[in-house]
C-alpha cells in the first residue's frame, strides 16, 4: 500500500476523501469487490453516522446494480431508519390512501410558482436521505410497488420541510 500504517489516525481527512472517492470510483468500474473493501475502511473509521453516508450510498448502488433489490431496499430502510426517516411496515389500502390525501392538501397551499421557486435543499444530509428515497423508490417499483406511494409522499414532505 502507498499509505503509511496509521494513515486514519495522522491524516483522517485525507484518508477519508481518499477512501470515499476510490469507492465512487470502484463503482463506477463496477468492481463490487474493492467497492466492499474500500467501503468497509470508511465504515470502520467513520466518526459520525454522516461521514459514512455517501459510502453507504454507493454500497446500495452496487446492490441494485446487480439486481438484489430486496437486500437494497432493507438496507435503505435501516438507514432511513437512523436517519429518522421512518415508513410503515404495512399499510391498508385505506392508510395508503389517506397518507396521499394529506400530501394532496399539504401541496394545496402551494401554487406551481411557489413550489418552482422552493429554496434549494442545502442540508447535505437532507439531500443524501432524499437519493436514498430514490433509490428505494426504484427498489420498490421492482419488488413491491404498492409501498411506492408513502416513498413518494416522503420525498414531497422532505421537499417542503
Amino acid at each position: 500500500s502507498f499509505l503509511q500504517k496509521k494513515h486514519w489516525q495522522q491524516h483522517y481527512e485525507l484518508s477519508f476523501e481518499l477512501f470515499c472517492l476510490a469507492t465512487k470510483c470502484a463503482l463506477a468500474n463496477g468492481d463490487f469487490v474493492s467497492l466492499k473493501l474500500l467501503s468497509e475502511q470508511v465504515l470502520k473509521y467513520a466518526r459520525v453516522l454522516e461521514e459514512k453516508l455517501p459510502v453507504l450510498y454507493y454500497s446500495i448502488c452496487a446492490l441494485t446494480f446487480t439486481a438484489q433489490f430486496a437486500e437494497a431496499a432493507e438496507k435503505i430502510e435501516a438507514i432511513l431508519s437512523q436517519l429518522g426517516e421512518t415508513l410503515p411496515e404495512q399499510t391498508s389500502s385505506s392508510e395508503m390512501l389517506s397518507i396521499v390525501e394529506e400530501t394532496l392538501v399539504r401541496l394545496e397551499n402551494y401554487s406551481v410558482s411557489e413550489l418552482k421557486d422552493l429554496k434549494r435543499m442545502d442540508n447535505s444530509v437532507k439531500k443524501i436521505t432524499m437519493l436514498f428515497l430514490a433509490r428505494l423508490h426504484h427498489c420498490l417499483f421492482l419488488i413491491n410497488p404498492a409501498k411506492q406511494p408513502i416513498v413518494t409522499t416522503k420525498m414531497v414532505e422532505l421537499t417542503l420541510s
